[in-house]
């Protein structure tokens, strides 16, 4: 997910790590201020945090002490600073949590009373800092509910450290070699405006990790959104959003592309793949959320196709290319198929291509009657898709972040399942699972109805029986990966996934505990393997930050 509204707060951060630099309004030299021949200097006091401020392109700290930079965007100005993991101390703050600009250290308040209330400041009931309104997340209580029994799951492993790239790691991405051993990609993030690379992750077919910390790269500074497919010869493909710049608008912004033949070990060289029309030269922040999947050609037998769909905003939608050569080359125009930009592209074994997608924005961050989940499908090789079908219910509350819907298909290639995220601003969200076998009509329940934790992010996979497995995270016991198999009737009770509670479970995006929008879960018909690969918040030396975690289990015959 690219960046959005922090373009202005990012571009300040170069200018905070450098050295603290001399008000305008102080005398150049430090000499003598006033009239006569008085030795004293002048004495310019430095704004404290949340006070008025100007910055300038050249001196982004302006009058703010140091450590601060000035946020222009906001009234009047506002001295800040970033704090948790990708930040520094906060000590005469408050580090709160925001869903577009990461861990933000504020001047601390009681009430309104104690902000620049004048100038439309509040003070924020959840954080109790000082802030324009609906600029923060929200604070996730800890669930009490009894606490998961482990089912078919082993024990999770730490699949990246701290010696990986980048300081928080998250957004996993992986495809099933036919071999049973596990490739996948992650955002490898930095400091806010620092660029983000991508890491790796190979897990053989045994679950033991062959690596977890190499790094990715390709020319580009930044790099979002990896997704991984692999065809029937075994050949690993994964597209990303690449970009250059350390803050919104994006500049020269590509779908990326390469594949691995030998199980990620090498890479073509990476190169764009979007239509030209999608992102024109020289249009900033053009391009969203790539994704990819590979199926049968249903016009040529024995052949395959790789579709890659991404959000274009000069199209106002969710576009395809597609590849009929193995990757060499990708269509030089694409088709339209949803107008939302994150969800989930699969190919079933009859070579049907569906596609799903939330419909919202960031205005509806955590669930809103005003989004939906919408459905879609190409009987025809992606040449066309069906009308978009909403699948969620009437006046349902959709979140937009961390909604995740993610779609299966049953092995005879007869029945589309859907889940998603469900819920409102209280936070008590639930995972929806919908079903069809015609696209149209849809059964829906609630996946772990009666609960009243938070639950987010799911992840769905099919095996060969036509259950259904889903994981998630939830807010149970402090933050957990959970599990449960369903058929189109009732779930079976959730089990534990991961091994340790999450050091933190947040919403917080574009921070060092930021676990992603999505997660991978495969199923390994050949090997009766399942496995789950996600994001969670474990604690280094004191500093909260996400890594990635690997863990398998076997399928009942």
């Amino acid at each position: 997910m690219k960046q959005t509204w922090i373009a202005v707060m990012v571009v300040v951060v170069a200018g905070c790590s450098s050295p603290a630099k001399k008000s305008s309004n102080e005398p150049a030299g430090g000499g003598a201020s006033g009239a006569g021949s008085g030795s004293a200097t002048s004495q310019v006091t430095k704004a404290a945090r949340g006070a008025a401020c100007e910055p300038s392109e050249s001196d982004p700290q302006g009058s703010c002490g140091d450590g601060m930079f000035c946020m222009p965007m906001f009234p009047g100005g506002y001295c800040m600073s970033f704090c948790g993991g990708a930040g520094t101390a906060c000590g005469d703050g408050v580090c709160a949590e925001s869903p577009r600009a990461g861990e933000v250290c504020l001047a601390g308040c009681a009430s309104d009373a104690d902000c620049r209330g004048d100038e439309g400041y509040v003070c924020d009931p959840t954080w109790k800092a000082c802030t324009m309104p609906e600029m923060l997340g929200p604070k996730i209580a800890a669930c009490d509910e009894p606490a998961r029994k482990r089912g078919i799951f082993d024990a999770a492993e730490e699949v990246s450290t701290a010696a990986g790239p980048g300081l928080y790691h998250h957004e996993i991405a992986a495809g099933l070699l036919p071999n049973g051993a596990i490739v996948g990609l992650y955002i490898a993030g930095g400091a806010m405006g620092a660029p983000n690379s991508l890491g790796m992750v190979r897990v053989a077919a045994d679950g033991t990790l062959i690596e977890g910390d190499r790094e990715f790269k390709t020319a580009r500074e930044n790099h979002f959104d990896p997704w991984v497919a692999v065809d029937k010869k075994g050949v690993v493909h994964a597209v990303w959003l690449g970009f250059d710049g350390g803050h919104a608008p994006e500049k020269n912004m590509e779908i990326g592309y390469a594949r691995s033949a030998d199980g990620g070990k090498t890479w073509t060289e990476p190169r764009p793949i979007q239509a030209v029309a999608d992102c024109p030269a020289g249009t900033d922040g053009c391009m969203d959320k790539p994704m990819i999947a590979i199926g049968p050609d249903p016009k040529k037998k024995g052949k395959q196709i790789i579709y890659v769909s991404y959000y274009s905003e000069p199209a106002e939608g969710m576009r395809l290319v597609t590849s009929r050569d193995g990757g060499d080359t990708f269509s030089e125009t694409s088709v339209a198929v949803l107008p939302g930009a994150y969800g989930d592209l699969e190919v079933d074994s009859k070579g049907v291509v569906h596609a799903v997608a939330v419909v919202s924005s960031p205005a509806h961050a955590f669930g809103s009657p005003d989004g939906t989940i919408q459905y879609t499908r190409s009987t025809d090789g992606g040449a066309t898709f069906s009308e978009p079908v909403t699948v969620s219910a009437s006046a349902e509350d959709i979140p937009f972040y961390f909604v995740n819907p993610t779609l299966g298909i049953d092995a005879k290639g007869k029945r589309v399942d859907i889940a998603y995220a469900t819920g409102g601003p209280d936070l008590k969200w639930n995972i929806a699972l919908v079903s069809s076998k015609d696209g149209k009509k849809w059964s829906r329940m609630l996946v772990d109805a009666g609960s009243a934790c938070n639950h987010s992010v799911p992840n769905l996979a099919e095996d060969a029986s036509g259950k259904v497995h889903l994981t998630w995270a939830e807010s149970r016991g402090g933050g957990a990966i959970a599990h449960t198999t369903c058929t189109t009737s009732k779930c079976a009770a959730p089990d534990l996934v991961s091994s340790q509670p999450f050091a933190r479970y947040s919403f917080a995006r574009h921070a060092a505990v930021w676990t992603g929008e999505y997660a991978t879960l495969l199923v390994d018909a050949k090997h009766k393997r399942i496995h789950a690969l996600w994001s969670q918040v474990v604690d280094e030396d004191g500093k909260a930050v996400a890594r990635i975690f690997h863990a398998a289990g076997k399928l009942s015959k």
